[in-house]
Protein backbone atom coordinates (compact mmCIF):
# COMPACT_ATOMS: atom_id res chain seq x y z
CA UNK A 1 0.00 0.00 0.00
CA UNK A 2 1.46 3.63 -0.99
CA UNK A 3 2.09 5.92 1.51
CA UNK A 4 -0.96 8.53 2.25
CA UNK A 5 0.53 11.84 1.60
CA UNK A 6 -2.64 14.08 1.73
CA UNK A 7 -4.28 17.45 3.41
CA UNK A 8 -5.66 17.60 6.71
CA UNK A 9 -8.07 20.36 5.56
CA UNK A 10 -11.02 18.67 5.37
CA UNK A 11 -11.19 16.81 8.64
CA UNK A 12 -13.71 19.35 10.68
CA UNK A 13 -15.88 19.04 7.64
CA UNK A 14 -19.54 18.65 8.35
CA UNK A 15 -22.62 17.48 6.36
CA UNK A 16 -25.13 19.74 6.08
CA UNK A 17 -29.08 19.88 4.82
CA UNK A 18 -29.92 21.06 1.42
CA UNK A 19 -32.75 20.58 -0.85
CA UNK A 20 -31.96 19.99 -4.40
CA UNK A 21 -35.32 19.77 -5.35
CA UNK A 22 -36.18 23.08 -3.81
CA UNK A 23 -33.58 24.82 -5.55
CA UNK A 24 -33.08 25.89 -9.13
CA UNK A 25 -30.05 24.52 -11.16
CA UNK A 26 -27.71 26.20 -12.77
CA UNK A 27 -27.25 26.17 -16.22
CA UNK A 28 -25.45 29.05 -16.86
CA UNK A 29 -22.93 27.75 -14.80
CA UNK A 30 -22.15 31.20 -12.97
CA UNK A 31 -19.12 31.86 -10.44
CA UNK A 32 -21.14 32.59 -7.59
CA UNK A 33 -24.47 31.05 -8.74
CA UNK A 34 -26.52 32.84 -5.91
CA UNK A 35 -29.02 29.92 -4.52
CA UNK A 36 -28.45 27.24 -7.43
CA UNK A 37 -26.49 24.57 -7.68
CA UNK A 38 -24.80 22.52 -10.38
CA UNK A 39 -22.73 19.50 -11.31
CA UNK A 40 -19.38 20.54 -10.54
CA UNK A 41 -17.87 18.41 -14.07
CA UNK A 42 -19.18 18.41 -17.18
CA UNK A 43 -21.09 15.36 -18.21
CA UNK A 44 -21.44 13.23 -21.51
CA UNK A 45 -24.67 13.25 -23.24
CA UNK A 46 -25.71 9.71 -22.17
CA UNK A 47 -24.75 10.87 -18.61
CA UNK A 48 -26.95 13.95 -18.73
CA UNK A 49 -30.12 11.50 -20.07
CA UNK A 50 -29.57 9.13 -17.17
CA UNK A 51 -28.97 11.65 -14.39
CA UNK A 52 -25.71 10.03 -13.43
CA UNK A 53 -23.64 11.07 -11.12
CA UNK A 54 -26.62 14.09 -9.99
CA UNK A 55 -27.24 13.68 -6.05
CA UNK A 56 -29.79 11.49 -4.81
CA UNK A 57 -30.09 12.45 -0.94
CA UNK A 58 -30.34 16.26 0.67
CA UNK A 59 -27.22 16.54 1.83
CA UNK A 60 -24.01 18.10 1.17
CA UNK A 61 -20.07 16.76 2.09
CA UNK A 62 -18.13 19.82 1.93
CA UNK A 63 -14.74 20.33 0.66
CA UNK A 64 -11.96 22.83 2.00
CA UNK A 65 -12.26 25.90 -0.04
CA UNK A 66 -8.97 25.70 -1.40
CA UNK A 67 -10.75 22.56 -3.50
CA UNK A 68 -10.09 23.01 -7.32
CA UNK A 69 -11.46 19.54 -9.60
CA UNK A 70 -8.82 20.65 -12.13
CA UNK A 71 -5.70 21.45 -9.95
CA UNK A 72 -6.64 18.65 -7.41
CA UNK A 73 -6.48 15.61 -9.52
CA UNK A 74 -3.85 17.57 -12.11
CA UNK A 75 -6.62 17.25 -14.93
CA UNK A 76 -6.45 20.89 -16.51
CA UNK A 77 -8.72 20.53 -19.72
CA UNK A 78 -8.59 16.52 -19.89
CA UNK A 79 -11.99 15.91 -18.43
CA UNK A 80 -13.44 18.41 -20.68
CA UNK A 81 -11.79 17.03 -23.97
CA UNK A 82 -12.55 13.76 -22.75
CA UNK A 83 -16.45 14.62 -22.35
CA UNK A 84 -16.12 16.27 -25.64
CA UNK A 85 -14.62 12.85 -26.98
CA UNK A 86 -17.83 10.91 -25.46
CA UNK A 87 -19.87 13.48 -26.94
CA UNK A 88 -18.71 12.72 -30.60
CA UNK A 89 -18.30 8.78 -30.47
CA UNK A 90 -21.15 7.46 -27.32
CA UNK A 91 -23.11 5.95 -30.09
CA UNK A 92 -20.22 4.34 -31.79
CA UNK A 93 -19.69 0.50 -31.41
CA UNK A 94 -16.32 0.79 -30.02
CA UNK A 95 -17.01 2.99 -27.39
CA UNK A 96 -16.45 1.99 -23.71
CA UNK A 97 -17.84 3.77 -21.68
CA UNK A 98 -15.96 1.98 -18.38
CA UNK A 99 -13.00 2.54 -20.20
CA UNK A 100 -14.17 6.17 -20.30
CA UNK A 101 -14.81 6.47 -17.41
CA UNK A 102 -11.58 4.94 -16.36
CA UNK A 103 -9.26 7.44 -17.88
CA UNK A 104 -10.95 10.09 -16.32
CA UNK A 105 -9.48 11.43 -13.37
CA UNK A 106 -12.64 13.14 -11.89
CA UNK A 107 -14.80 10.13 -12.28
CA UNK A 108 -12.24 7.66 -11.25
CA UNK A 109 -12.46 9.45 -7.69
CA UNK A 110 -15.92 9.56 -7.20
CA UNK A 111 -16.99 6.47 -4.96
CA UNK A 112 -21.24 6.62 -4.94
CA UNK A 113 -20.53 10.61 -5.02
CA UNK A 114 -20.90 13.34 -7.20
CA UNK A 115 -19.49 17.81 -6.44
CA UNK A 116 -21.88 19.77 -6.91
CA UNK A 117 -20.82 23.62 -6.94
CA UNK A 118 -23.43 26.03 -5.32
CA UNK A 119 -22.90 29.35 -3.15
CA UNK A 120 -19.17 29.63 -4.46
CA UNK A 121 -18.38 26.85 -2.87
CA UNK A 122 -17.92 23.12 -3.66
CA UNK A 123 -19.11 20.18 -2.09
CA UNK A 124 -19.53 15.99 -2.24
CA UNK A 125 -23.26 14.69 -2.47
CA UNK A 126 -24.48 10.96 -2.61
CA UNK A 127 -25.81 9.49 -5.99
CA UNK A 128 -27.28 6.39 -3.77
CA UNK A 129 -28.60 5.84 -0.57
CA UNK A 130 -30.31 3.20 1.96
CA UNK A 131 -27.26 2.49 3.73
CA UNK A 132 -24.61 4.09 5.23
CA UNK A 133 -22.19 5.63 2.92
CA UNK A 134 -19.15 6.33 5.39
CA UNK A 135 -16.72 4.17 3.60
CA UNK A 136 -17.86 5.60 0.14
CA UNK A 137 -17.72 8.78 0.94
CA UNK A 138 -14.09 8.25 3.35
CA UNK A 139 -13.18 6.99 -0.17
CA UNK A 140 -13.82 10.21 -2.24
CA UNK A 141 -12.25 12.83 0.05
CA UNK A 142 -8.98 10.47 -0.19
CA UNK A 143 -8.80 10.14 -3.96
CA UNK A 144 -9.32 13.83 -4.00
CA UNK A 145 -6.37 14.87 -1.71
CA UNK A 146 -8.13 15.20 1.76
CA UNK A 147 -7.93 13.01 4.90
CA UNK A 148 -11.67 12.42 5.27
CA UNK A 149 -13.64 14.23 8.03
CA UNK A 150 -13.76 12.55 11.19
CA UNK A 151 -17.26 13.10 11.49
CA UNK A 152 -17.15 9.84 9.11
CA UNK A 153 -14.16 8.10 10.32
CA UNK A 154 -16.02 5.66 12.40
CA UNK A 155 -16.63 3.70 9.84
CA UNK A 156 -19.30 0.94 9.86
CA UNK A 157 -18.39 -2.84 9.95
CA UNK A 158 -20.10 -4.62 7.23
CA UNK A 159 -19.77 -7.83 5.16
CA UNK A 160 -16.80 -7.92 2.70
CA UNK A 161 -15.51 -4.61 4.09
CA UNK A 162 -12.07 -3.84 5.90
CA UNK A 163 -10.07 -6.45 4.45
CA UNK A 164 -8.85 -5.29 1.09
CA UNK A 165 -5.81 -3.07 0.16
CA UNK A 166 -8.33 -0.55 -0.89
CA UNK A 167 -10.47 -0.89 2.80
CA UNK A 168 -7.47 -0.64 4.40
CA UNK A 169 -6.26 2.66 2.55
CA UNK A 170 -9.17 4.08 3.98
CA UNK A 171 -8.85 2.81 7.79
CA UNK A 172 -5.35 3.90 7.68
CA UNK A 173 -6.37 7.85 6.19
CA UNK A 174 -9.49 7.63 9.06
CA UNK A 175 -7.12 6.98 11.77
CA UNK A 176 -4.65 9.87 10.48
CA UNK A 177 -8.04 12.04 10.84
CA UNK A 178 -8.90 11.08 13.68
CA UNK A 179 -5.07 10.82 15.40
CA UNK A 180 -4.64 14.90 14.08
CA UNK A 181 -7.81 15.66 15.82
CA UNK A 182 -6.71 14.03 19.26
CA UNK A 183 -3.66 15.57 19.00
CA UNK A 184 -5.03 18.68 18.04
CA UNK A 185 -7.21 18.91 21.53
CA UNK A 186 -4.54 17.44 23.51
CA UNK A 187 -2.59 21.03 22.75
CA UNK A 188 -5.20 22.83 22.75
CA UNK A 189 -6.23 21.42 26.27
CA UNK A 190 -2.43 21.82 27.43
CA UNK A 191 -2.40 25.82 26.58
CA UNK A 192 -6.00 25.84 27.94
CA UNK A 193 -4.73 24.55 31.26
CA UNK A 194 -1.29 26.72 31.03
CA UNK A 195 -3.19 30.14 30.64
CA UNK A 196 -6.01 29.69 33.21
CA UNK A 197 -3.96 27.82 36.34
CA UNK A 198 -5.98 29.97 38.72
CA UNK A 199 -8.79 27.64 37.46
CA UNK A 200 -7.45 24.30 37.80
CA UNK A 201 -9.43 23.63 41.62
CA UNK A 202 -12.86 24.82 39.93
CA UNK A 203 -12.17 22.47 36.90
CA UNK A 204 -11.01 19.39 38.72
CA UNK A 205 -15.09 19.61 40.68
CA UNK A 206 -16.50 19.59 37.10
CA UNK A 207 -14.27 17.38 35.22
CA UNK A 208 -13.08 13.75 36.04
Amino acid sequence: MEKLELSYEAIDCKPRDFDFEALEYDFEESDENNGKWRIAFCRTEQEEYSDKYAPLMGYLYPLPDSFDPSKALDIGDYDDMMCDHAYEHEGDDEFDYEDFKLACPIRSALVGTTIVYTDGKHYLALTGGGMDFSWEICESYINLGYYPPTHFAQLPQMAGRGNSERDLRIIAACWASLKSARDRASSNLERFIENYPQYSDCISLVVR
